[in-house]
């Protein structure tokens, strides 16, 4: 019998693209959002992110009740903006979120690129990548317009190359960068694309979360 768990994110599709991920890997899935699309999800997270913590402890809440062993944030911007820790004490069943992946994929480089949702969480995942290894450089860009744009299901070539991500990765690349880190779980939608024009790699949090959530439960 598969292990069951809970996949929530910011918006519809990236709540998809999550579920989609973990249940090809056998788990069952029930899934929620806690915005209807992009705008409303940048909102919350920069001037309500009270009623965005209930709603989201709210969801975990009857995840939990449904038999979910886990409940998976798939959504670096959601992560950032929401008190983990308080979170974390108040909900009964494990919560699983990208920013731990980075304090890990960080250790294996001294130079790194970011590419994130919005300013704020740009800079929380700066926070973290500094506390994981201080002595880590780091050029990061906020991309908001890329995140509507996989909303509105644009083909991965047209997001790479008509909305200037192959340019600004490629400046990463030209200042040293070791790396792009995908600091946002839309973005593996182009990730495959944007790979093969680099010479450096691309880099999903996912693998990483799912090593963490096999820990956590099996």
């Amino acid at each position: 019998m598969s292990r069951r768990i809970a996949v929530l994110a910011g918006t519809p599709v990236d709540t998809e693209m999550g579920a989609d991920f973990f249940s090809g890997y056998g788990y069952d899935i029930i899934s929620g959002i806690t915005a209807s699309d992009p705008k409303e999800q940048s909102y919350l997270q920069m001037f309500d992110r009270d009623k965005l913590y209930k709603i989201t402890r709210s969801l975990i809440f009857d995840f939990a009740s449904e038999g979910a062993e886990a409940a998976v944030v798939y959504c670096n911007s959601l992560s950032c903006a929401l008190e983990l820790e308080r979170l974390r004490n108040e909900c009964t069943i494990p919560i699983i979120t990208p920013l731990e992946a980075y304090e890990v994929i960080v250790k294996n480089y001294d130079f790194v690129g970011i590419l994130a949702a919005n300013g704020q969480s740009l800079h929380r995942l700066e926070e973290i990548c500094i506390n994981s290894k201080p002595e880590i450089k780091l050029m990061g860009a906020s991309i908001l317009p890329v995140v509507e744009a996989i909303e509105k299901q644009m083909p991965p070539r047209g997001i790479v190359y008509d909305n200037g991500i192959a340019k600004l990765a490629n400046g990463f690349s030209d200042a040293g960068a070791q790396c792009i880190i995908l600091g946002c779980t839309h973005f593996p939608y182009f990730s495959e694309e944007l790979s093969s024009y680099l010479q450096i790699p691309v880099l999903n949090p996912a693998a990483a979360m799912m090593d963490m959530l096999r820990r956590k439960i099996g």
